[in-house]
């Protein structure tokens, strides 16, 4: 019993570790879109890319990754989607975040159901595909890789196109839509 404690108490720890790292890592790196106008634009980011972004620096410690590679993202953008809204409330701090979160999760079911994708099945597959890093976490930050920056300034340049000033999920999504390949 008292290991259990102990190990529950650890886990809660490194949870909330990892929580703290995205969110500093968040406040000082907004996506970055060079515009050959304007010069080096920044796009601000969605309570729900912050989610999907915890998400795949758990996935990336968790498979002993050195960065946060896409298929991270890819598997974190299906994990994202299965998040039951009793839950929500495990991710973000507030009713308003929530209600954010909660609208963007169900843009995001819109876009896989186009793609005829079942979330559960392509992420298992991801996992399979992507295996495991040499990297054991070390602590400190965790980086995105450079195929995973590469898709956010995708992202981002969906999102302008659109006249978007915030970076949301969907945009994040479609980004990702090579994640049917791992279909079967």
């Amino acid at each position: 019993m008292r290991f259990m404690r102990m190990f529950l108490r650890n886990k809660q720890l490194f949870n909330i570790q990892i929580i703290n790292i995205v969110r500093t890592m968040l406040k000082c790196e907004l996506i970055e879109k060079h515009n050959p106008k304007k010069g080096f634009n920044t796009m601000m980011i969605s309570v729900a890319i912050e989610v999907i972004w915890n998400m795949a620096a758990k996935a990336a410690i968790a498979s002993e990754f050195k960065e946060i590679e896409s298929e991270h993202f890819s598997e974190a953008i299906l994990e994202f989607v299965e998040i039951p809204e009793g839950e929500l409330f495990k991710y973000v701090p507030t009713v308003e975040a929530a209600l954010r979160v909660k609208g963007e999760i169900k843009l995001v079911r819109q876009e896989l159901a186009k793609l005829e994708i079942d979330s559960g099945e392509v992420r298992r597959n991801l996992r399979s595909a992507l295996g495991k890093g040499n990297n054991p976490y070390e602590g400190g930050e965790i980086h995105r890789s450079e195929a995973s920056k590469n898709r956010f300034e995708n992202a981002a340049r969906l999102a302008q196109d659109d006249r978007r000033d915030i970076l949301t999920a969907d945009y994040l999504c479609l980004s990702y839509s090579h994640i049917a390949q791992f279909y079967t």
